[in-house]
């Protein structure tokens, strides 16, 4: 039996490729010429983890499907490997071109591991995506997380993946209640957009990829570094000012735009510059769309329960 790099499930020394997600060495081989920069399928960590394929790479990430040799399950892993800063060298260690650039990669670093320490201290909210552990390892640090079966909202809005008996309102309520546990522990997310939200088989919200060590990581480079959609988060966050959890209610109601029209709204910045509303046909949801979505931060509700009493005092008058 072969132990497929793509999913982490095993198959017959026969087949070419993986008969469940369709992997192959020729897969993978494109995998590296495209994305030079992440670790090879196979590769170990901790003597414990299998690195298999890459699921994303973005600005200040890399994640990966593993194997976890001890538990004999599958673990999502994602490395805290910023774009620009520091490079792949010999045996998969970063290696960084100056003491000012591994100084600023360490206080990332820093964040991402305090990120992670946090989500690991709230595992009984179940809306949370497990973080299992971290793992210092090639010069950086490693999040160890729970491989989730499912699909993002993205997907799901896109019509690629079905859920029965699931609908718009259905999810964004569900949306709404995980948001509003996690700011009851003092917990932002911050990086809320249809691609970073998951819906799992029963369509249960489950949330990942938190913002705050992004938010914090921002202030310390100059670089114009993507690490944050600009149509689904707050401008406060973008602009690296004061922050708080009522930026996740403009990702909330940027997001229901999305769910009820079928298209991303406009650059917050943008918004913010134009003072423009988010416009869609039934008055009622436009109402709480722009309640939500409000540009400047001391307009927009302070929590998301304040949200609630508003939209329902302003459904009563109106």
């Amino acid at each position: 039996m072969i132990k497929c790099m793509g999913c982490m499930r095993d198959y017959g020394e026969n087949n070419s490729r993986c008969p469940v997600c369709g992997y192959s060495k020729e897969q993978a081989r494109a995998d590296e010429k495209n994305f030079p920069e992440i670790l090879k399928p196979a590769t170990i960590l901790e003597g414990r983890f299998i690195v298999g394929r890459y699921l994303s790479c973005s600005d200040f990430s890399i994640v990966y499907v593993a194997w976890d040799a001890l538990l004999r399950k599958r673990v999502a892993i994602k490395e805290f490997f910023p774009y620009g800063l520091g490079e792949r060298g010999e045996e998969n260690l970063i290696e960084f071109e100056s003491t000012q650039e591994k100084a600023v990669f360490e206080k990332g670093m820093q964040l991402f591991e305090e990120e992670a320490k946090l989500l690991g201290k709230n595992q009984d909210i179940k809306e949370i995506v497990e973080v299992y552990r971290c793992v210092r390892a090639n010069n950086t640090s490693y999040m160890v997380m729970e491989y989730m079966e499912g699909c993002t909202l993205q997907d799901w809005l896109e019509g690629s993946v079905r859920i029965e008996d699931l609908s718009v309102n259905d999810v964004f309520r569900k949306l709404m209640l995980s948001v509003d546990t996690i700011h009851e522990r003092g917990i932002g997310h911050y990086n809320l957009a249809p691609d970073n939200i998951y819906l799992d088989e029963e369509g249960n919200v489950r949330l990942l990829d938190f913002g705050f060590a992004k938010k914090e990581y921002l202030k310390l480079t100059d670089d114009a570094l993507d690490l944050f959609s600009s149509s689904y988060t707050a401008p406060e966050v973008l602009m690296m000012e004061a922050a708080d959890k009522n930026a996740d209610l403009y990702s909330l109601g940027t997001i229901y735009y999305r769910m009820l029209t079928g298209k991303d709204p406009a650059p917050c910045l943008k918004r913010l510059k134009r003072k423009s509303r988010l416009r869609v046909k039934e008055a009622e949801h436009e109402r709480k769309i722009n309640l939500l979505a409000e540009v400047l931060a001391d307009k927009r509700p302070e929590s998301i329960k304040r949200f609630w009493e508003m939209s329902s005092r302003e459904g009563e008058s109106s």
